[in-house]
């Protein structure tokens, strides 16, 4: 090796900046209270729809006692808008009074130089100003929207539509809201005044519709701020007996509030750390999830066989009405029976002990709606009373079927009330906040406060708005029309220029002769001929420039053949069905299908040495070419293995260097080894782990715009043939970046048959997504592999390694191309080892995932890549379901859902199986062995497709935990 490779030291730790705080956990999330919200707010949508379509006509779609017929049951949804009350409203003055500060850490370790931790503190105040604020936020909505409901009886604005519509769905609930019935103005006076006083539920829900809920919310906010202030000064054990004492005595009375003192409950349990302990332990957290779900699943699913029992003994022994001892089936509505309320609060138990199942609440469609639900669920009978019967009778009157008339118009009413709901939202719900903390601001906060200064404070208040309001809305108004005017030219920017944000001149070739001295040529002269794996591998690319052929006709033959004979459950032509609501997740997986047919019927030229002659030469020179083992350095026996296979590379190539990088303190000093010390802190202080290493070698050997680094993993070989086509790359194109096929038979090839075949999809996705994205797209919309992974020198230094991901190298990928670096298609294979332990496989995958998840690359791909990432893992389930529900379950799913999860089981199949066929011909694996491995393959792969599940799941339910777990490849 050259002397120069030894010659540098670490730079000085001294100029390294500190790098920012960066907040790893995300335990304290409350977006998936939102979500939780949003997700009950569709259910109760649902639940008053079929209440007034199907559920007379057609029981048996989405059935009380059925598994999906959760997604109806709006009684259980409505107890968690409850539960959820409880929990979210004294959070943060539970967090103040009981959660003890955490020092900020950075990737496992404590920052230095923090300030000292400040004791926890009740914040008194803001249980007043919240109470407060809360009240006016659920009067003001709640009374404007009854003022709408009014005046759309008085207007007769709804007619007799809904009678019509009854004709048309009979036998059907839908007749006309009987909220007209209150009356004269008087009598919206005295429903006003109902709405905070009445707890008769039958007659609110006759009078109100969904403002009956009111009074609850109400009444139960106000015992969740006293009862949180009253409990805040005691101990743990006594807070628990008090709260014990609490619930048992709304339960025996049968007050929706006891749900409410839940959520409290569960909130203190989470301020006081109490879920965390839990949730260190493994164990205990799947124990308490699978309980609490199993017996969930039992009120579920079971229907009137368990929870007519279960409610039957509760009214034996408890009070209604101020009755001992009541007939559960007399009680309307039935939303505080124990059928009704156990399920939510299993259902928030098992969420709240679950990172995974915050991560799913946590999305964005779920958040949205949460955060607009209050204005949701108020004005989804104004939707469902004014626009459905309409909508019912235009699909009726053009011929539609059953199912063509009812599903388009839930899914039209659902859209209209979600925006509905935004308007609500900020013309109601914002304005009830900002108008109780005006308020509350102005009356006890601003000096003076006290009592006989309200009156002036008010007039003053009021003269204010009159003379301030329309100029402050009119600069608001301006800086929000020029911000969004100028992120729709940014927008309008990046559509047309999305593949090349900035673009790079190219690099002259040298005139300096001291310069040319150092380098050499890209031209490649060894032959070959003589070396059987270089010509084997030869032989199996040109094989692969043709298979795009078969690829174009077999997926979608196989699909359609699926399609024809069904054999996962039957179709229909109708558009939509109830079963879309589930089985609708198989056509979230189209757009990855899609990506992977595309690059399968791609052409994967690779053309000879003689064709590449002929081609113009991009760069003449080429001063060193690295392959670069990075490895922390643990397995000597795979380090040296995969050293003493490439060493021999270094004679076909006068630029070429093998050299080994590893941690101190390993070091092989009989190689040539580059050793990253403990020491190096890379210029940002970000990097760790094998990206700090990379850094060090980046730094250390100085690399420079005619140095070539082709990454490797410890256990990585490659073959002479691939070598020249690396260097062929360097030469034919002007791309900066470039990857090629990676293949698991280096070690252990078919010794663990499983590990085998979970390995094949990341083959075929090397022979069909990634090369569409290097051949085709030329961008890493996808990311990049970190070995089999070759750069140029002048770009590793300019976007350097000094990232804190632990997927750097994407990462990597996404800062060099919003620098402009451009990527290609190297036709070369490296072959690797799968992992030997599942243990391992699911470190490996969960290690991808936690650290593709944190970055904010390119337009959002990150975070694209892991929802692909995860509706795989939802598909997966779907499709295992759908296997025991095609027995029992009679509905039809329509035919273009149908045709789309065939064809991406197909696909996924074709993935699994044509990479491993790949592999087998590059192994050179005997004939006769081939079609039995693909058979056995083809049982094996829907477990294989269960590990990659597990593994994401598994990194849903794990923190951030900020370190580079290495697998052991032996």
């Amino acid at each position: 090796m050259d002397e120069k490779l030894d010659a540098k030291e670490a730079p000085p730790v001294d100029g390294a900046k500190a790098p920012p705080p960066v907040i790893i956990s995300r335990a304290n999330r409350m977006d998936w209270i939102d979500g939780l919200r949003g997700i009950a707010s569709l259910i109760i949508f649902t639940h008053h729809y079929s209440d007034l379509t199907w559920s007379l006509s057609h029981p048996n779609v989405l059935a009380y006692g059925s598994v999906y017929g959760f997604l109806a049951n709006g009684q259980l949804a409505l107890c968690m808008y409850f539960l959820l009350g409880g929990r979210v409203l004294c959070h943060g003055f539970y967090r103040s009074a009981f959660t003890k500060p955490k020092p900020l850490m950075d990737h496992g370790e404590i920052v230095p130089n923090q300030p000292p931790l400040k004791p926890p503190t009740p914040r008194w105040m803001s249980l007043s100003s919240s109470l407060f604020r809360r009240s006016i936020r659920l009067a003001f909505p709640a009374l404007v929207v009854g003022f709408i409901q009014w005046l759309i009886c008085r207007a007769d604005w709804i007619g007799n539509t809904p009678e019509q519509a009854n004709e048309i769905l009979r036998p059907t609930n839908l007749w006309n809201p009987t909220w007209c019935s209150i009356g004269n103005f008087w009598g919206l006076l005295q429903f006003f005044l109902d709405l905070f006083t009445n707890r008769n539920h039958q007659y609110m829900l006759y009078a109100g519709s969904a403002l009956w809920t009111t009074y609850d919310q109400f009444w139960g906010s106000v015992l969740v701020y006293i009862l949180a202030a009253t409990l805040a000064p005691i101990a743990v054990r006594g807070r628990f007996l008090i709260y014990g004492i609490v619930l048992v005595s709304l339960w025996w009375i049968n007050s929706p509030n006891f749900l409410y003192i839940i959520g409290l409950a569960v909130a203190d349990l989470s301020a006081s750390g109490y879920i965390r302990k839990v949730q260190d332990h493994w164990k205990p957290t799947i124990a308490i999830e699978v309980a609490v779900m199993a017996l969930a699943l039992a009120f579920i699913a079971g229907g009137t066989d368990v929870a007519s029992p279960a409610d039957q003994v509760m009214g034996d022994i408890t009070v209604y009405d101020g009755k001992f001892g009541w007939n559960h089936s007399r009680i309307w509505p039935q939303y505080m029976l124990i059928s009704n309320w156990y399920p939510p609060t299993a259902i928030l138990i098992w969420v709240e002990l679950s990172h995974a199942m915050q991560w799913f609440a946590s999305w964005g469609i779920f958040t949205w709606i949460g955060k607009v639900s209050y204005g949701f669920y108020l004005m989804q009978f104004i939707t469902l009373y004014t626009i459905m019967p309409h909508l019912i009778i235009a699909f009726h009157n053009d011929g539609n079927s059953y199912w063509d008339t009812v599903t388009p118009t839930y899914i039209i009413c659902l859209l209209i009330n979600i925006f509905f709901a935004w308007v609500a939202y900020h013309l109601l719900d914002r304005v009830g906040l900002k108008l109780g903390k005006w308020i509350w601001d102005g009356f006890f906060v601003s000096k003076p406060n006290n009592f006989a200064a309200l009156p002036l404070k008010a007039i003053k208040a009021f003269f204010h708005f009159l003379i301030h309001a329309p100029g402050e809305f009119f600069t608001k108004s301006t800086t929000r029309t020029s911000n969004k005017f100028n992120g729709f030219v940014k927008g309008v920017h990046t559509l047309f220029n999305w593949r090349s944000p900035t673009t790079r001149p190219p690099v002259p070739d040298p005139t300096d002769p001291d310069i040319i001295a150092q380098l050499h040529s890209t031209r490649w002269t060894s032959d070959l001929s003589h070396d059987q794996e270089a010509v084997r591998t030869a032989k199996l690319l040109r094989f692969q420039q043709w298979t795009w052929v078969g690829h174009l006709f077999w997926i979608p033959g196989i699909s359609a053949l699926w399609l024809y004979f069904h054999p996962t459950g039957k179709w229909t032509y109708d558009v939509l069905t109830f079963s879309s609501l589930w089985r609708f997740i198989w056509v979230l997986s189209l757009p990855n299908c899609l990506f992977a047919y595309f690059g399968f019927i791609t052409p994967d030229w690779a053309p000879s040495k003689t064709e590449m002659d002929k081609k113009p030469v991009y760069r003449e020179y080429i001063r060193n070419f690295f392959v670069l083992l990075v490895t922390k350095g643990s397995n000597e026996s795979a380090v040296r293995r995969g050293y003493n296979k490439l060493i021999k590379l270094e004679k076909y190539h006068p630029a070429v260097k093998v050299v080994v990088l590893t941690d101190e303190p390993y070091a092989y000093p009989d190689l040539q080894n580059i050793v990253c010390p403990k020491s190096y802190v890379s210029p940002l202080g970000k990097a760790k782990y094998k990206a700090r290493a990379l850094d060090y070698f980046r730094y250390h050997v100085s690399l420079g715009v005619y140095d070539w680094i082709l990454h490797m993993d410890e256990e990585s070989v490659t073959d002479a043939e691939s070598l020249r086509r690396c260097i062929e790359f360097v030469r034919y194109t002007p791309h900066h970046f470039g990857q090629g096929i990676i293949l698991y038979n280096g070690e252990g090839f078919w010794s663990n048959w499983y590990f085998t075949v979970a390995d094949g999809i990341r083959v075929g996705d090397d022979l069909a997504r990634f090369h569409f994205q290097n051949s085709v797209i030329k961008r890493p919309v996808f990311g990049v592999h970190g070995s089999f992974l070759m750069t140029n020198g002048e770009m590793e230094n300019e976007c350097t390694w000094d990232f804190g991901s632990l997927a750097e190298d994407f990462e990597f990928s996404q800062d060099a191309w919003r620098r402009g670096f451009t990527c290609g298609r190297i036709h070369g294979i490296v072959r690797e080892q799968s992992p030997t332990t599942l243990r391992d496989f699911l470190k490996q995958r969960r290690r991808w995932f936690m650290g593709i998840r944190d970055i904010k690359g390119m337009y959002g791909l990150p975070n694209l890549a892991i929802n692909l990432w995860i509706v795989g893992v939802f598909t997966l389930a779907v499709t295992v379901v759908n296997f025991f529900l095609v027995f029992v379950d009679e509905s039809l799913t329509p035919v273009w859902i149908a045709a789309c999860a065939d064809f991406c089981f197909i696909t996924f199949y074709t993935l699994y199986l044509w990479g491993l066929l790949f592999q087998e011909l590059d192994y050179g694996q005997k004939w006769w062995m081939i079609p039995v491995h693909l058979i056995c393959s083809v049982v094996i792969q829907p477990f294989a497709s269960v590990a990659e599940g597990l593994s994401a799941i598994w990194a849903m339910s794990s923190e951030d935990f900020g370190k580079f777990e290495v697998i052991v490849k032996k």
